[in-house]
């Protein structure tokens, strides 16, 4: 018995019939259903809640040993920013214990002679911030936002020392986009890349393999079909379901996490699917050259 010839042609029927196929299988494999919906998903839900490069509200000891009108205009423009929750204070001992319980994570203190140093020309006058060690990263963020606070506060006293005399220049930085700097969206945004490559190489790369488990890529190597109906067979279904998986995410990273969309959406979905089918390509690549669904999982 001879082999089949595979036609050169390329048969509608036959694609048509290799992407009904693959559509089935999507909705009887719930692996394929767990990498598509969910994993993106868990992975938004991670950059979206669990990686944060923001905080607010933190909460700080505020120690007043001096009561002059310098050290309270900056005491209040630390209970007036939404990044602090100021617990106040006269004397440092009353908030060690605080700190050594971690109810507060840091220490803010403005010392006796705060205003004998705003009285000389051309001088700063120090601060001490006291940070939590047993968090280094919070600890960093303690004094990193103490730090922009105090310099944020010198620069209007500045403004308003200069405004009293002759009128000067101020160059104030805006954002275009992303006005506020909130890390999150920085996150959502680089993430979503990520998603597409992990699920569009994931998808093929899987598949293809489990079928030189199974056993049954050799049966449809067997038959009329050509190599490009073949190709194109396992990746438009996939393609399809990466596309919807990349719509969720869009959405959900819009309605859930309030990620600002500003542009145009048939970029974006144009952009998305010529990334996704780059994606889809790579998975097919590793599933020809390893044929087990561990290894090309771990590649």
């Amino acid at each position: 018995m001879t082999p089949a010839i595979p036609s050169k042609n390329l048969s509608m029927r036959r694609l048509k019939a290799l992407i009904v196929k693959e559509s089935f299988q999507i909705v009887k494999d719930p692996s394929t259903i767990l990498i598509s919906v969910v994993l993106p998903l868990l992975l938004l839900f991670l950059y979206g809640f669990g990686v944060s490069l923001d905080l607010d509200h933190l909460r700080l000891g505020l120690v007043l040993e001096d009561t002059s009108p310098d050290a309270m205009d900056f005491a209040h423009s630390l209970l007036d920013s939404r990044y602090f929750d100021i617990k106040i204070a006269r004397d440092r001992r009353e908030l060690q214990d605080d700190l050594t319980r971690g109810k507060i994570r840091g220490i803010v203190v403005i010392p006796s002679y705060f205003s004998a140093f705003r009285a000389r020309p051309a001088t700063i006058a120090p601060i001490q911030v006291i940070a939590d060690g047993s968090e280094p990263n919070t600890a960093n963020f303690v004094q990193y936002y103490v730090q922009g606070a105090y310099q944020s506060w010198l620069k209007q006293e500045q403004i308003t020392a200069d405004l009293q005399g002759l009128p000067i220049v101020s160059v104030e930085p805006r954002f275009w986009y992303n006005e506020q700097l909130e890390s999150r969206f920085f996150l959502l945004s680089g993430s979503l890349a990520i998603i597409m490559t992990l699920i569009g190489t994931l998808l093929t790369a899987l598949v293809v393999s489990r079928e030189w488990e199974r056993g049954t890529m050799e049966a449809l190597m067997s038959t009329t079909i050509s190599k490009a109906e073949l190709v194109a067979g396992k990746v438009i279904p996939y393609f399809v379901l990466g596309m919807v998986s990349m719509t969720i995410c869009v959405a959900v990273s819009i309605i859930g996490y309030g990620l600002p969309l500003r542009g145009s959406w048939w970029l974006l979905g144009i952009v998305s699917a010529l990334f996704l089918f780059c994606a889809l390509g790579f998975g097919l690549l590793v599933s020809t050259l390893c044929k087990s669904q561990l290894i090309a999982s771990q590649i």
